[in-house]
């Protein structure tokens, strides 16, 4: 019974860890095909507060991205996997609270900077990170035990509040990137008819940008279906924030 738990708990170890290596060579890949646009439209420009954001989440992500992949790695031992979890962790935060304020943003601008639209989707897009940073106090980094490797984590939350503040998350980034989605359609709809353009709406989803929070809603959707339906791992969670 015990060598049976091993195994299954050694391979849902290798699974988490082919999931994360291949959401990060995507992000890799999209982040180099697209450092073309970045030196074209960014560099030797003024900062403003949009760009800034933009490099930000580019960069701060890339260095994520770094990390993870050296997090499984036989170098690591018990002192570093401490202070190495907890910058992993700070900068997931930070990715998310950027993702927020992008959202907020997004809506802000398309609105003739509606305030009264923005802030209700900030403050729904700040509760991931709030409940993420209540998760990692929570947690004690260490030493993967043989065969893993690299850095683990022991969890102290029971597993049903676990799910709850998990379902939680979910359920606002579901509902602020689907308010985003709806105001963005909405909104190209609206200069689509002042312009009297003939437009498809598939050409439009595409071209202004409803595409990236359909997705994200439809990622965020499918984990929560298999929270509900399966005790399997939840493989979507890690193609979020790629």
């Amino acid at each position: 019974m015990l060598a049976a738990a091993i195994i299954a708990s050694y391979t849902a170890y290798l699974r988490s860890s082919y999931c994360v290596l291949v959401s990060r060579v995507l992000f890799l890949w999209d982040f180099l095909i697209t450092m073309g646009y970045e030196v074209e439209y960014f560099w030797g420009r003024k900062i403003t507060a949009a760009s800034a954001l933009f490099l930000l989440n580019r960069y701060v992500s890339l260095v994520i991205t770094i990390m993870q992949f050296f997090s499984p790695a036989f170098f690591q031992t018990a002192h570093v996997c401490g202070p190495f979890v907890r910058v992993l962790q700070s900068l997931l935060v930070l990715s998310l609270v950027i993702a927020g304020a992008f959202a907020a943003i997004r809506v802000y601008a398309i609105w003739q900077r509606s305030w009264s639209l923005a802030l209700p989707v900030f403050m729904l897009a700040m509760v991931p990170p709030a409940l993420t940073i209540a998760i990692d106090a929570n947690e004690t980094p260490m030493l993967a035990p043989s065969p893993s490797s690299g850095c683990a984590i022991v969890v102290a939350i029971p597993p049903a509040q676990y799910t709850t503040y998990a379902n939680a998350m979910r359920a606002c980034t579901i509902a602020y990137d689907a308010i985003v989605f709806a105001l963005t359609v909405l909104r190209t709809r609206q200069l689509e008819r002042r312009s009297q353009a003939q437009t498809s709406l598939v050409r439009l989803i595409i071209r202004d940008g409803c595409l990236y929070f359909m997705c994200l809603v439809l990622i965020n959707i499918s984990q929560m279906v298999i929270t509900f339906t399966s005790e399997d791992i939840n493989y979507p969670s890690y193609f979020v924030s790629p």
